[in-house]
This record gives structure tokens, sequence and C-alpha cells, in this order.
């Protein structure tokens, strides 16, 4: 495909504009190799997700700290989550006078640490519509007359 000038247009700018010639060739994708500190679980985790950011050309090399916060995260949350499902929310205790009190388990906290954790890494990436959003290109560009026009 070629433009009004007869120069060749490139990949990318065929795929915006909707246009996939027979020449056209899907850029490998390269998923990032997940640190070996994590544990297996938050691996699994770090492939999907990588995957799904580096298809949408959304990963680079300064994303990969958040995305490691956001799988150990996201792997923390779902264990306490999942010992909040089989031992309750709350704690039953005798106290010496033989009265019984209830207080709530320390994973209730622990699970909305690393909620709140996830979410701030999720966000970081654009893992949801509203951060996708903000950090979308051009997002934070002035409109300038000249701009306008051009668009």
């Amino acid at each position: 495909m070629s433009n009004t000038w007869g120069k060749a247009v490139p990949n990318k700018l065929k795929v915006i504009n909707g246009k996939r010639g027979e020449d056209y060739v899907e850029p490998e994708i390269e998923i990032p190799d997940p640190p070996e500190t994590l544990p297996v679980e938050a691996q699994l985790v770090w492939m999907e997700i990588a995957a799904i950011l580096v298809k949408a050309q959304m990963l680079t090399e300064l994303d990969l700290p958040q995305l490691e916060v956001y799988c150990l995260s996201y792997i923390r949350w779902r264990n306490a989550e999942a010992e909040l499902d089989d031992k309750g929310m709350l704690m039953s205790f005798t106290r010496d006078t033989g009265e019984i009190y209830e207080q709530v388990r320390p994973e209730v906290g622990l699970a909305r640490t690393y909620y709140a954790q996830m979410k701030t890494a999720a966000d970081a990436l654009g893992l949801s519509p509203a951060a996708r959003a903000k950090i979308a290109p051009g997002a934070g560009k002035k409109k300038t007359k000249m701009g306008d026009m051009l668009d």
C-alpha cells in the first residue's frame, strides 16, 4: 500500500487505517519472562497479563515492576480471600472468665491491603477501562488551532 506520494506505508499505519495488504506480517510478540522470585502461581498470572499487555502494545520494560506488584498482590489477595471463605470473617476466643468474644480475622485486613495494592498496580498498567482512558495515546495533549484543523 502506498500513500498519495507513492511512498510505502508502514504496517502499523495499515492496521490503524483498517487495511492489511497481502504483504502484512503480524509482528512477533515477545512476552517477558517472569522474575524467578515470584511464586509459581504469580508467574502464571504474569504470563497471562503480560501476553494481554504485549498484544495491546501497552507493556514496556518500565512497566515490569508494576506488573510484578500486580501479580504478587493478586495471588496474596486470592489466598487471603480463600482463607476467609474457608474459616469465615470472625474468630472466637474464650477469656479466662469463660466469656466468649469474637474478633475479625487478620486476613480481612490483609485482603483489603492486597486488593488496594493490586488495584493501584492494575491502574498503572491500564487494566481497567478508566485507567486506559487516562493513559491512551494523546490523552494529555492540548489541542491547538492548527491541530484542530489537521484532525
